[in-house]
């Protein structure tokens, strides 16, 4: 009898624990209690649909170029500064970026430096004194914009660029300059038979765009036309008058080679110095020296057209490019992944294709 009643005894324990330690599991899985949230009464989760990139709100708008949705920007204030708007690329890629943001339902702040390094300081400086939920920068150089851009970044404030790669932003709209490059040099050292002198004008070596292609122009020759030579020292374009100012320096090579010379190509790493250095070519009257540019101003295209020594332009679409970079400031600040160099295409036009490409080029509304 003493065995049976300790047998249920022990029983009876075993029960017991099992039901004590069933509660004390179940009362720490119940959420529904005040003790599981702060004592602030914030919840601790914040992937919530309204915080989360999959609920930001579609702007119904797709991508220039992808045709993917584009998010709004509704409720955000973009900062959009650039190095001037007196070129027709630099005013495309400003007026593509402003009506981007707004078409997606964002405020623009816009500034212009009017070509001035020490504006431009000035203007990034001001916007971000402003606050805005980014910051969009548009050409200049590298170099004067890095303390700038550097102390945007550490402010946390988000940069996207055009046609400046800087370590600071977080997606540079660009071309592949790179193959720009090594098609420019490629393109006039076959042009003139693989041989010959070369004047290059390279006075933006600081502006990205400008270097890496004067870099590509250098390691065509060096590895596929050793019987190109060049003539040093190179030429220094300039920002302002830039046409005129390569016209008269290159008047001035041309006296200083004249034909039977060897000088067959003058190069420039945009369109307007290309410009300048044709319309001397054709004054000349000389058949035998070339030149080509990067762009697709309608200056340069009207050059294309109607001369012999400007041989084409590889010409990026600006208005495009600037819609493009407001795209990824939404989205980046809608949480999605974008590329940190988002290459675009590019067209290059020559005699055969001009009148195309200015339909291309210059849609109703972007010119």
């Amino acid at each position: 009898m003493k065995n049976k009643t300790k047998k249920w005894f022990i029983l009876l324990l075993v029960l017991g624990f099992i039901f004590t330690m069933s509660a004390c599991s179940s009362g720490e899985n119940d959420t529904s209690t005040n003790e599981s949230a702060p004592a602030t009464g914030e919840t601790e989760n914040t992937d919530t649909p309204e915080n989360s990139a999959v609920a930001v709100e579609d702007s119904g708008i797709l991508g220039v170029y992808d045709q993917k949705p584009v998010p709004s920007l509704k409720g955000k204030t973009i900062g959009v500064s650039v190095i001037g708007t007196n070129k027709h690329l630099n005013s495309m890629f400003y007026k593509g970026t402003l009506d981007k943001i707004e078409e997606l339902g964002g405020t623009a702040i816009g500034v212009d430096a009017e070509q001035n390094d020490q504006k431009r300081l000035s203007d990034l400086d001001n916007l971000l004194v402003q606050k805005p939920d980014a910051i969009i920068g548009i050409l200049g150089d590298a170099q004067v914009c890095a303390p700038s851009y550097k102390k945007i970044s550490e402010a946390g404030i988000p940069i996207v660029t055009i046609l400046m790669d800087t370590p600071y932003c977080v997606s540079n709209i660009d071309i592949n300059n790179y193959e720009v490059g090594r098609d420019l040099a490629q393109s006039l050292f076959d042009k003139v038979g693989g041989e010959g002198k070369v004047a290059v004008f390279n006075g933006f070596y600081g502006v990205t765009v400008c270097g890496i292609r004067a870099d590509m122009l250098y390691l065509v020759q060096k590895w596929q036309y050793p019987n190109i030579e060049f003539i040093e020292p190179e030429l220094q374009d300039v920002m302002q008058g830039t046409v005129e100012d390569a016209r008269k320096k290159t008047q001035d090579l041309l006296t200083k080679y004249p034909p039977g010379s060897g000088l067959k190509v003058i190069y420039s790493t945009w369109d307007l110095a290309s410009v300048g250095i044709s319309q001397a070519i054709e004054e000349s009257g000389r058949k035998d020296i070339f030149t080509a540019g990067v762009d697709g101003e309608p200056v340069a295209l009207d050059q294309v057209e109607n001369s012999d020594s400007f041989l084409f332009t590889i010409a990026n679409e600006p208005y495009k490019m600037g819609q493009k970079a407001a795209e990824n400031v939404a989205k980046h600040l809608a949480g999605q992944d974008v590329p940190k160099t988002d290459y675009c295409p590019t067209l290059k036009v020559d005699d055969s294709n001009v009148a195309e490409a200015r339909k291309i080029l210059f849609p109703d509304g972007a010119n």
